[in-house]
């Protein structure tokens, strides 16, 4: 008969699967049952790792927080692992200061997860250019799984986008796509997918950054919020872009904007305010980013 920790390491097995795959339903339907349990700190870092790769961020600082802010009469001290996963939800949630500051106090060579947060960190502040070194150290680590070093390759292969570096991007991106068909995993490959119609996009392909959008849908079986929320953004992106005088395509961006603004998804608010201001030559708007954003990358 399997003990309690036996039945738990094996449902951590079947949603990091589950997650690998995109299927949204039933990882939320693992993740209600395990928060009716009781969870023992040990299981604590694992879930909230999973829990963050499914943009389930609440569960992932529920269970840290206590552990990496502790009351003042608490003898509990938080490893550097579950310093670098918490530092990881405060990223997607917003709180990128605190994030950084936690991660920076991290060996990333001792914990490449540090690094892969730090990144995201830089990217949360359209810092691509600092996160592309920072991803290839964490590429390289000896400490990674095979999947984890296909998730730091699509996250260089954003940056490369980001940064125009597009012979970079498109074989990074062509090399990913093959190896995530072969192992089937669908959200890998969906990723790539909106990455390659990003690259049309800025090229003003919109027909095939179309095609591409849609591949990405029709690869996941299944889709969490996120995915369908990034989705949608692209589809209403490379509309706007085609169309920019268009008042259907400006709807469509502006009920993306707002969809970001429930998320708080701050970021695509910013790309959502920055092609108007460009493709509708809108002075005002242009003045209110440039003077508005905190971050010097995004001016």
């Amino acid at each position: 008969m399997r003990s309690s920790d036996d039945k738990l390491n094996l449902m951590l097995a079947e949603i990091d699967l589950l997650i690998r795959k995109g299927e949204a339903h039933e990882i939320r339907a693992r993740f209600a049952e395990i928060g009716r349990r009781e969870v023992q700190r040990k299981h604590k870092l694992p879930l909230a790792s999973l829990a963050r790769r499914a943009h389930l961020h609440h569960l992932s600082i529920r269970w840290l927080n206590p552990i990496v802010r502790p009351n003042a009469k608490s003898a509990i001290v938080a490893s550097d692992e579950e310093r670098a996963e918490y530092a990881g939800a405060l990223t997607a949630i917003g709180a990128v200061a605190e994030a950084i500051e936690i991660l920076q106090k991290i060996n990333g060579n001792k914990i490449p997860d540090a690094l892969l947060f730090l990144a995201f960190a830089h990217f949360s502040k359209w810092e691509y250019e600092q996160s592309v070194p920072i991803l290839k150290q964490y590429i390289q680590s000896p400490l990674i799984s095979d999947y984890q070093k296909i998730v730091g390759r699509v996250n260089l292969a954003a940056a490369y986008v980001h940064e125009r570096m597009d012979a970079e991007a498109h074989e990074l991106l062509a090399q990913i796509e093959e190896q995530s068909g072969k192992l089937a995993l669908h959200r890998v490959l969906s990723h790539v997918h909106l990455r390659q119609a990003e690259l049309a996009i800025e090229c003003q392909r919109f027909s095939e950054a179309n095609t591409l959008i849609q591949k990405a849908e029709d690869t996941l079986k299944d889709k969490v919020i996120f995915d369908n929320f990034f989705i949608s953004k692209w589809k209403a992106i490379n509309k706007f872009i085609e169309h920019p005088t268009d008042s259907a395509s400006l709807m469509g961006l502006g009920a993306i904007k707002a969809n970001a603004t429930k998320l708080q998804h701050w970021e695509t608010i910013r790309d959502c305010d920055r092609y108007r201001a460009i493709y509708r030559r809108e002075s005002k708007l242009i003045e209110h980013l440039y003077f508005g954003t905190p971050h010097d990358s995004f001016k």
